[in-house]
């Protein structure tokens, strides 16, 4: 709970936290070199550590603190960050640093960016490497920028700002693409406004269309993106970006009925033993598309929308990326699990979610498409038809005992 408390970085951050943030950076690790005191920020969100073994003057209730966070992988982790938050970052002894990185820390050049420009966030660095010099004729000296900012610059003690300018890009370019917030980030229609959230939320409660949201993006500041048991080498790895959507024609969308297999005692043969767990993906009366699909169960199934969930797997798994999807189920089970459900699911780290296996690797699935993709329950009697075709066609297809995984 200490650590809980220390990692809050808004105004409700205790008042303690920021003591505790002055004495790691005066115990600092011996391998992690010569440190500028105002480039520290904290320990969390750099490559710098403070030094918690035995022999360390760092207070005693800090160690256990440390202890903790490493005991449980305690770091900051996010799949894919908003510009917003990549720029609230601290610019020096980034998390997501290379070697040439961070040696650039220390060079004389970031020195004048600390101490002349205040350089602190990485926001900074956007700020000076975006700045457009006004050079003038210097006669037989070097050109120099006349703006009001690189005067300023100069009576403050910054000798070459246009260097400046050029090495706080420099910095930036060293920047992976998860980190970097000058990386194309270019809307692509599939992640929801706040709007349309808003309507995925009525037509849940009313059995309406769903839009599924395929983003990852944490938009809700630094503090946010901070987690326990986290895989540390996931850290800086890429972040999972959906292919650029290109031309998606809706005439060539597809709608989908998921459905559980209708058990039938009478017919089906002693060896199909759990048909309940099987999903049928219906496309149209006698298509070829038309198929059962069997997945392993896991521990907390729940089997109506366990059947639905692997059906709408195995049909996300076989058609095209860039081809609108429209699920239609049994029941509402699709809604609540990949729209209503699955931001509380995710930041649970999916422990003890029921049906988690087929959930998980059907929002994978669906992340990885470039089209969009919606949920409801069928209604009316259009629907009620095409389910009835279909669990006639499941019936057959349960006798001949064929059932494809996923």
């Amino acid at each position: 709970m200490w650590l809980k408390r220390y990692l809050t970085l808004g105004t409700e951050r205790p008042r303690w936290a920021f003591v505790v943030d002055a004495v790691m950076a005066i115990r600092v690790t011996k391998d992690a070199g010569a440190i500028r005191r105002n480039a520290q920020v904290n320990t969390f969100l750099q490559d710098w550590h403070p030094a918690g073994h035995a022999n360390s003057r760092l207070p005693d209730y800090l160690k256990r603190m440390l202890k903790v966070a490493k005991q449980h992988n305690v770091s900051f982790a996010a799949v894919t960050l908003s510009n917003d938050v990549k720029a609230g970052l601290p610019a020096w002894y980034h998390i997501g640093t290379d070697k040439q990185l961070r040696r650039l820390n220390n060079a004389p050049v970031s020195n004048c960016l600390r101490d002349v420009h205040s350089v602190s966030l990485v926001t900074d660095l956007v700020k000076l490497a975006q700045h457009v010099t006004i050079l003038t004729d210097g006669g037989d000296g070097p050109s120099e920028c006349e703006c009001m900012e690189c005067r300023t610059n100069r009576i403050h003690g910054c000798h070459n700002p246009e260097r400046c300018y050029e090495a706080a890009g420099k910095l930036l370019g060293h920047l992976s693409e998860k980190w970097n917030p000058r990386t194309d980030t270019a809307p692509d229609g599939l992640t929801l406004t706040h709007r349309r959230q808003e309507k995925n939320g009525k037509a849940i409660e009313k059995g309406g269309q769903t839009t599924f949201d395929p983003s990852l993006t944490l938009r809700g500041g630094v503090a946010e993106a901070f987690r326990a048991f986290v895989a540390m080498p996931n850290i800086a790895n890429p972040p999972a970006i959906r292919q650029r959507r290109g031309r998606v024609v809706e005439d060539e969308a597809q709608t989908i009925l998921v459905l559980g297999a209708p058990k039938d005692e009478n017919t089906e043969p002693p060896d199909a033993e759990g048909s309940e767990d099987i999903g049928f993906v219906y496309v149209a009366r006698n298509s070829e598309r038309n198929s059962l699909v069997r997945a392993h169960p896991s521990s907390g199934r729940n089997a109506s929308p366990w059947s639905e969930l692997v059906a709408a797997l195995k049909a996300a798994q076989d058609a095209p990326p860039d081809t609108p999807l429209h699920f239609i189920g049994e029941t509402n089970s699709l809604s609540e699990y990949l729209v209503r459900d699955l931001p509380r699911w995710e930041d649970r780290g999916w422990i003890d979610v029921p049906n988690n296996a087929p959930a998980k690797a059907l929002v994978n699935t669906l992340r990885k498409r470039c089209a969009v993709t919606t949920f409801r329950q069928a209604t009316g009697v259009g629907d009620r038809r095409k389910l009835e075709l279909a669990r006639r066609e499941a019936k057959t297809l349960c006798r001949s005992g064929t059932a494809p995984t996923p």
